[in-house]
């Protein structure tokens, strides 16, 4: 143990997950709700290995492009965040069937590591007429850390994302909080298509996600069940 604090406290950086990401499931199948950090300039795909050519009519020496596949290895992280992957493949990969909610998720893609735990929302037979009716059957909230940290902190962040879980299934079939927050995350979505500015993003982020902002500030003092 003292040898995993040790290694952690030596490599800072590995603790801080790249992306945050809620996607959830309904009739309409999957959607990204949300994204910490805001992806505001979606990587595009280019030639091999991302270069960028001035020339469309250059050509590459077949040489000179062996020797850059075998020198660089496939990555999804730029500048400290989650790249190259976009909100519909993010919503693809997280909006698992019923069958793998209630149980950790994990999935690893060159140099990032997803782990979450996805929660259904679909009511068991036996107590149907007493859960709340919404039309999403399953959230997922998925951490994407880098794939070389030490594996006890993926342990945490499952665990983490496991009770975050549980209070908003809790909420939403007390109140239907997921499904009001669901609309003004979309209302944000909205305003980012039509160009109305960041600002007005905020602003309507601000309202729908301070009480999960809280929420995330409570749950490590929690105590295990």
């Amino acid at each position: 143990l003292l040898q995993e604090i040790i290694f952690m406290m030596e490599d800072s950086s590995s603790l801080d997950p790249l992306c945050i990401i809620l996607v959830k499931s309904g009739a309409h199948g999957g959607k990204l709700l949300f994204r910490y950090p805001f992806n505001a300039h979606p990587s595009h795909p280019t030639s091999p290995n991302n270069i960028i050519r001035d020339n469309p009519y250059a050509l590459t020496i077949s040489e000179d492009l062996l020797n850059q596949r075998v020198n660089t290895e496939p990555t999804n992280i730029k500048d400290g965040q989650l790249d190259g992957l976009s909100d519909e493949t993010l919503a693809n990969l997280f909006s698992v069937s019923k069958i793998m909610c209630g149980a950790k998720f994990e999935l690893k893609l060159n140099d990032v590591r997803f782990v979450g735990h996805p929660v259904s929302l679909e009511p068991d037979a036996s107590c149907e007429s007493l859960v709340r009716k919404t039309t999403i059957t399953m959230f997922h909230i998925v951490f994407a850390l880098r794939a070389v940290g030490n594996y006890s902190i993926v342990s945490c962040y499952h665990e983490l994302s496991q009770r975050l879980g549980l209070i908003l299934k809790h909420e939403e079939q007390r109140v239907g909080y997921l499904t009001q927050q669901r609309r003004s995350l979309t209302a944000a979505q909205d305003v980012v298509s039509n160009n109305h500015g960041l600002q007005s993003v905020q602003r309507i982020l601000v309202q729908c996600c301070l009480q999960v902002s809280v929420l995330i500030i409570l749950v490590p003092a929690t105590p295990s069940s």
